[in-house]
């Protein structure tokens, strides 16, 4: 309903479309209030190539309490993904010659899931743990 409302007074989708995703994505400010770090590391990587934690923060003030956003706001930043994700430790080329592939992508996947959820920040041994 939001999409078609803003299609008809905004011409271009991109705006819409990401319009629709910042809405969205502000419902989770209240829902993160008693959730761990964690949560925010994932946040922060699902909308991180359209914007970030704070855009998110910025667009909550205009329907969240100021309480609720600033606890959205210090957690971010605990978590250290208020500007933007957590950068993968593991690289496609740590992986080169220990995997093939298809192999290489889902080993990357299971090296940033490692990373954050387990706060594993030693490269090496994610490595070991993705073999």
């Amino acid at each position: 309903l939001l999409k078609s409302y803003l299609k008809r007074y905004v011409h271009s989708c991109k705006v819409v479309e990401n319009s629709v995703m910042l809405a969205w994505y502000m419902q989770y400010i209240p829902l993160l209030q008693e959730q761990s770090l964690t949560y925010y590391k994932w946040l922060a990587y699902w909308v991180s190539s359209k914007m970030s934690l704070r855009l998110i923060a910025e667009a909550g003030y205009c329907y969240y309490l100021k309480i609720d956003i600033e606890r959205f706001i210090i957690r971010a930043q605990e978590a250290g993904v208020y500007d933007q994700y957590e950068e993968p430790i593991v690289t496609g080329k740590d992986l080169i010659g220990l995997k093939e592939g298809k192999k290489i992508a889902e080993s990357l996947a299971k090296a940033y899931a490692l990373q954050i959820n387990k706060g594993i920040v030693d490269k090496q041994k994610l490595l070991e743990l993705v073999k």
